[in-house]
């Protein structure tokens, strides 16, 4: 998840998507979603839409039930939310990639866009969180559409 200024483009706050333990697994937690959401004002809300294949049953499964809880609270909460095609956004914010990059370039377009960004989740991480880079590209993108933007999820 990540917040952009609506005016400068400028990084608010990002975050990992909120979680919850669940009859014994981790799934995306809405409530814990929404209330993270609550600090923002003028809130558009952006977030990836599923993949329409995926590598296994399991993954399409989790992709999905995570978009539709999501999805569900935020429209339950009120929030203008825009749904987006992970294609759409890659291909204006990135342009052709040769497959299997897209993490490379979207890290390389964020820090052309953010040059003090560091991309990690907290202090004690030491590695670059892609769904957070990509958060913010989603955001961006958004923006540039819907002419304004505080705030987008990704992989949620």
């Amino acid at each position: 998840m990540c917040a952009l200024h609506p005016v400068s483009g400028g990084i608010i706050a990002y975050a990992l998507m909120p979680q919850a333990s669940v009859n014994g697994t981790t799934e995306a937690d809405p409530v814990g979603l929404v209330v993270w959401l609550s600090q923002f004002k003028c809130l558009v809300v952006g977030i990836e839409e599923p993949l329409k294949h995926a590598g296994s049953s399991a993954a399409m499964r989790s992709m999905s039930m995570a978009f539709g809880m999501c999805y569900g609270a935020m429209v339950q909460a009120g929030l203008p939310v825009v749904r987006v095609d992970v294609r759409q956004w890659q291909k204006e914010m990135l342009g052709k990639v040769p497959q299997g990059l897209t993490k490379g370039y979207a890290l390389r377009k964020a820090k052309e866009l953010w040059p003090d960004e560091r991309w990690l989740p907290s202090p004690r991480h030491r590695a670059v969180h892609g769904g957070i880079v990509d958060a913010a590209l989603i955001a961006r993108s958004v923006g540039k559409n819907v002419g304004k933007i505080n705030l987008v999820l990704t992989g949620c």
